[in-house]
């Protein structure tokens, strides 16, 4: 196929597809140290999808919290959820909450998450799973 963006969603429910809409993943790799950033997992999006589920995964032990919380332009998608806290590196934090609100990113919106350091160096693995609308 030449068009390098594949088979919408949309094209799949009238091929009558049995397996449903193909799902996608962002990552990014976090990483800093006790300064307050908010970092771009994708910007001016080729395409509207949903975000249906957020996890981090550590790279490092951690003894302390920070947050995080995944927004798009429209607003935040998830909770503040905490990575961290006597975590060993291979723990993993999901966010509890999704809006449905503001979990459709549009085309043209940027994704990014929040974070929030408190004291420690924290690096994670953030993926951030979605479905093509």
């Amino acid at each position: 196929m030449a068009d390098r963006r594949g088979i919408s969603g949309k094209a799949l429910g009238r091929m009558d597809n049995p397996q449903g809409t193909p799902l996608f993943v962002f990552h990014k790799a976090i990483s800093s140290e006790a300064v307050d950033v908010t970092l771009n997992i994708a910007t001016d999006v080729e395409f509207s999808f949903r975000v249906i589920d957020v996890w981090a995964v550590a790279n490092v032990d951690m003894t302390s919290s920070e947050t995080l919380v995944v927004t798009s332009t429209s607003g935040a998608i998830t909770d503040a959820f905490a990575i961290g806290g006597s975590s060993a590196d291979t723990d993993i934090f999901r966010a509890g909450e999704i809006d449905d609100a503001t979990m459709l990113v549009s085309k043209g919106e940027d994704l990014t998450v929040a974070v929030d350091y408190d004291t420690v160096t924290v690096e994670a693995d953030l993926y951030v799973l979605c479905i093509r609308v």
